[in-house]
């Protein structure tokens, strides 16, 4: 079955798998969708797969081309795991 923009909305990173190693799987799946998607869409459909504190992060990037957003994320993800930036754990019970 070809995905859909809702699939695509669907997709979340695994608890085993890095922010690296999500992307090219999402992207993947994201060039099978008919019609194709537009920058835009791939931007605001990816980063809505996020959780905090990507999401909290990235949401402000929509506009901006989806290799950016990768870096970007990928800058986080590595500061989160170096103690720079708090992650998911500090980030629950602080939204409604």
């Amino acid at each position: 079955m070809v995905p859909d923009r809702l699939t695509l909305q669907t997709i979340e990173i695994k608890s085993t798998e890095t922010f690296r190693q999500y992307v090219p799987r999402w992207r993947d799946i994201s060039a099978q969708v008919e019609p194709p998607l537009t920058k835009t869409e791939i931007a605001v459909l990816f980063i809505s797969t996020l959780k905090a504190p990507l999401y909290d992060k990235l949401v402000g990037s929509a506009t901006k081309d989806f290799a950016d957003i990768v870096i970007s994320g990928e800058l986080i993800e590595n500061a989160i795991k170096s103690g720079r930036m708090e992650g998911p754990e500090s980030s629950k019970g602080q939204h409604p």
